[in-house]
């Protein structure tokens, strides 16, 4: 299908420029435009990341201070399923990921996720993958659960090669949904568990904040990407606002600079939610007025 070929295509060059990754899911746009979006989307946020995982080598939150206090810190619990044990069918990896709902669960369960990825490697992370990213990402609000955050979390536990995997893995997947063209005023509910997702994928610096900024406001310029934009910002805000202001200044001002493109009826509590809690209570003025001129001295 021409959806299949581009969609291969996008990840190709994506590929190329990240070295050694590999996506084992084809993932399919509806038009050219969304490749070309998704495409410029794929570089921002992995600049973004790259500079995100130098300062993860050198110590940072995530890479191993946080992920190591989170591991520590996490009280033991009773075994649910014995020994650890390899998920090697799907019902395995679903009663695993089906476990994450409880964070108690989660030391008990990242033993056999890692029991499970060196024993069956890249096809073991592929049906952990799968399994929490359909479960997550499930348009079906019957079989989505109502947060997400549990099921994300668990990541950070993670050892380093299989958490920068998830961070690689999860990209395309995302896209996909957030570039799709959609109306001004859709349904919110369409958007809100993509954009909790993404937020909580922020939260946990899967998503480095940087690249979670420009995505949003490369999205804010379309108005057929501006439902999902706004509400991947609100979402931003309600998990990870401390991280979001702590962007530099210039940062900063590119999106505020974005939303002021964010007019529509349709988005007037969410523009008001955001400006309230970013402090942008007053809008940008585009056109600033020339500076004051001296009068010209009286003719004598």
């Amino acid at each position: 299908k021409e959806g299949s070929c581009l969609s291969q295509g996008v990840l190709n060059r994506a590929r190329g420029s990240m070295g050694k990754v590999t996506f084992t899911a084809t993932v399919e746009f509806d038009s050219q435009s969304e490749i070309e979006l998704a495409t410029e989307l794929i570089k921002a946020i992995q600049a973004a990341t790259a500079n995100f995982q130098s300062s993860v080598r050198g110590g940072g939150a995530v890479g191993g201070t946080q992920r190591a206090a989170a591991a520590t810190t996490t009280q033991p619990v009773a075994p649910k399923w014995g020994k650890p044990f390899v998920a090697s069918t799907d019902e395995d990896m679903k009663m695993l990921v089906d476990g994450l709902a409880s964070v108690e669960n989660h030391q008990q369960i990242v033993a056999c996720l890692h029991l499970t990825f060196d024993k069956l490697g890249d096809q073991g992370f592929q049906r952990f993958f799968d399994c929490v990213t359909d479960l997550v990402l499930n348009p079906d609000p019957n079989i989505r659960p109502a947060s997400v955050s549990p099921y994300l979390q668990v990541v950070k536990l993670l050892n380093d090669k299989w958490y920068q995997q998830m961070r690689k893995a999860v990209t395309p997947k995302l896209l996909k949904l957030l570039t799709q063209k959609r109306e001004v005023d859709v349904d919110r509910k369409e958007v809100l568990h993509i954009s909790e997702v993404f937020a909580v994928l922020v939260q946990i610096e899967l998503v480095a904040m940087a690249g979670a900024a420009t995505t949003i406001s490369m999205l804010l310029q379309k108005p057929d990407n501006r439902a999902a934009a706004v509400t991947m910002l609100g979402k931003t805000i309600q998990k990870c606002v401390k991280q979001l202001l702590a962007l530099p200044p210039d940062d900063l001002r590119k999106l505020r600079v974005n939303f002021e493109l964010v007019t529509e009826p349709c988005f007037e509590y969410d523009s008001n939610y955001i400006r309230n809690a970013l402090g942008w209570k007053d809008r940008l003025n585009p056109n600033p007025a020339p500076a004051a001129q001296a009068a010209p001295a009286p003719q004598k």
